[in-house]
């Protein structure tokens, strides 16, 4: 266990390895890791830790999606031989699909997914059940066909 550096691996942890990853990098199996992070708290805390980090870089990245952003960018040109290099910006549109992520988890009672379906009977009455059927309209054939399936036949 001496050679896992807590520090090493919460910055692991938050730039996103996974656990097989991590194993990889310590060139031990994943058990290991689960067994190194049972035994030390320190290890333990520095995965928590690195989490914690990792799930902030997302919220930042998804708020910055949802409600569009920019950066400096430099254009390269080359014309004839002479480079230029041109200092712009680069601005990204909001991102609908991320805006509604995050509102329907943010505000969930204004947000949320739901489908309501009210059903009423004429001028928002309660719906009349009719539950007896007018044998008067079936044929003969009807009949014979209803009596045979009632019957298990």
């Amino acid at each position: 266990m001496g050679i896992v550096n807590p520090r090493q691996l919460k910055q692991l942890v938050a730039k996103g390895f996974s656990d097989e990853e991590i194993a990889t990098f310590y060139a031990v199996d994943r058990v290991t890791i689960h067994r190194w992070r049972k035994a030390n708290p320190e290890i333990c805390n520095a995965v928590k830790e690195g989490r914690v980090l990792a799930d902030e870089k997302v919220e930042v990245s998804l708020y910055e999606s949802a409600c569009g952003y920019s950066h400096k960018e430099d254009k390269i040109f080359c014309q004839e031989g002479h480079v230029t290099v041109v200092p712009t910006i680069k601005r990204y549109a909001p991102d609908t699909v991320a805006a509604m992520f995050w509102l329907c988890n943010r505000q969930k009672d204004k947000w949320r997914h739901v489908n309501r379906v009210e059903h009423t009977g004429a001028d928002g009455l309660p719906i009349e059940v009719k539950n007896h059927l007018d044998l008067k309209e079936w044929t003969p054939e009807e009949l014979k066909r209803a009596a045979l399936q009632s019957d298990g036949k």
